[in-house]
């Protein structure tokens, strides 16, 4: 619900027209959610979307990454403010990870965001033109392409939004202070150690002075290139999660590209253009290949063909469960799935008599199955029906004595294709 009156100032109206481009409709079931450090652009946020969208609908998150003396004021502090303006406020203490602080805090920072978010909630970020600007000159300097900061996207299972990458900082801090609304220094800021301290005092400061109007010409090429990628993420919105591996680009630069957007169009922003590289390089050069994209997920290669895996857990081996036994109108449970022997009719490719007892089993080890007039080893099987090889052990087999009568819901055994006059025909599918 919009209070009275809204958007009455330039960051105002910023705010709302972005957030009814991005979130249509969204306040009817999600909750506006703000990134409070209690800066002067996380603040100028809070305050803005309070003033439009009622404190009921906005609820504030900070991160105390306990990094200096002071964290607790500062947490104190947002917790104030919002007790002021009466928004819901959600402080968190974070555990940062090895390596690198500024990597770590933010990873941490972004895992308690992605947890807080629900479907359909709106997180909202301060970030500004500079932030930017300093952005795409920090990927520069590092050789990671000059792709900004996003704009808006998924964040767990919410969505994420920084509604002032068009405004300049001094518009944020002279709202404030027209209404009189205090914010935190961060001391933190002027540790030119910190490779984004440097770059905004020591490159982006004199630069400005010289060129005013730097970040603006550095936006015109962002949204240039913003413009290429929304194409590339267009044109492979469609591209499904096996493709085979000629369809691909054939330079190492625009495979390079066409994978970052196949994986980011799944989710995956955080493959470095490093091990992008080597993938590529093992494409034409290797039987099989793996990039690992997250805790369960990955990008495979396999016999002249691409896997997207989104959750290779459901691939985990099955090899040491025991067959159990499977009779008709009866539901074995194998890899996640339940699967049932249901009457076919006799034209059915699929259709196959059945012996008894059969068995659902994944152990493959001494299983033969006849296939193309003679039998073959089931490792053979498989790889003739193209079944990579980490689907394998989650693929179920259908088995009598030693004897393969048919592999899940792909293929059956030549040797238990006719049936004797009277014997009743039978498919092997996923139960509903």
């Amino acid at each position: 619900m919009m209070a009275s009156n809204p958007a009455g100032h330039p960051v105002e109206r910023q705010l709302l027209t972005q957030i009814s481009r991005h979130w249509p409709g969204g306040e009817s079931t999600g909750k506006l959610n703000v990134a409070l450090s209690g800066g002067g652009d996380s603040t100028a946020l809070l305050v803005a979307t309070t003033r439009i969208f009622g404190s009921a609908s906005v609820r504030a998150l900070h991160a105390n990454h306990k990094l200096h003396s002071r964290s607790d004021d500062w947490a104190a502090h947002c917790q104030d403010l919002c007790a002021s303006l009466q928004v819901e406020s959600v402080v968190a203490e974070l555990k940062l990870g090895t390596g690198n602080v500024e990597g770590a805090a933010r990873e941490a920072r972004y895992d308690f965001f992605r947890c807080h978010l629900q479907a359909d909630d709106l997180l909202l970020l301060g970030h500004h033109g500079q932030d930017q600007l300093e952005t795409v000159l920090m990927r520069l300097i590092q050789g990671r392409s000059s792709l900004p900061m996003r704009a808006q996207g998924r964040l767990g299972e919410g969505h994420f939004l920084r509604p002032f990458l068009a405004m300049e900082q001094q518009q944020l801090a002279e709202y404030l202070k027209e209404l009189d609304v205090a914010w935190l220094e961060d001391p933190s800021n002027q540790d030119q150690q910190l490779t984004r301290n440097f770059l905004r005092h020591s490159v982006i400061r004199p630069l400005r002075s010289r060129w005013p109007k730097a970040h603006i010409a550095v936006q015109r090429v962002v949204d240039r290139q913003q413009a290429q990628y929304a194409l590339l993420q267009e044109l492979l919105a469609d591209v499904e999660d096996q493709v085979p591996t000629h369809t691909l680009p054939t330079s190492v630069e625009n495979r390079r590209a066409w994978l970052r957007v196949y994986v980011e169009l799944r989710g995956h922003f955080a493959v470095t253009d490093k091990a992008l590289d080597e993938f590529c390089r093992q494409l034409d050069r290797v039987q099989m290949s793996r990039l690992v994209l997250g805790s369960d997920s990955a990008l495979l290669v396999w016999r002249g063909h691409l896997y997207y895996e989104p959750a290779m857990q459901r691939y985990a081996d099955d090899t040491g469960v025991e067959p159990t036994t499977l009779d008709q109108g009866k539901h074995v449970f194998f890899a996640g799935q339940h699967w049932s022997l249901v009457r076919a009719d006799s034209d059915a490719t699929d259709a196959f008599y059945c012996p008894h007892p059969v068995h659902i089993s994944g152990k493959r080890r001494g299983l033969v199955v006849q296939w193309r007039g003679r039998k073959v080893s089931i490792e053979d099987f498989l790889r003739d029906l193209r079944i990579p090889p980490w689907r394998r052990a989650a693929t179920p087999l259908l088995v009598h004595g030693s004897e393969v009568v048919a592999v899940a819901d792909l293929a059956v055994s030549e040797g238990y294709r006719n049936p004797a006059p009277g014997q009743e025909l039978w498919r092997l599918v996923k139960a509903q």
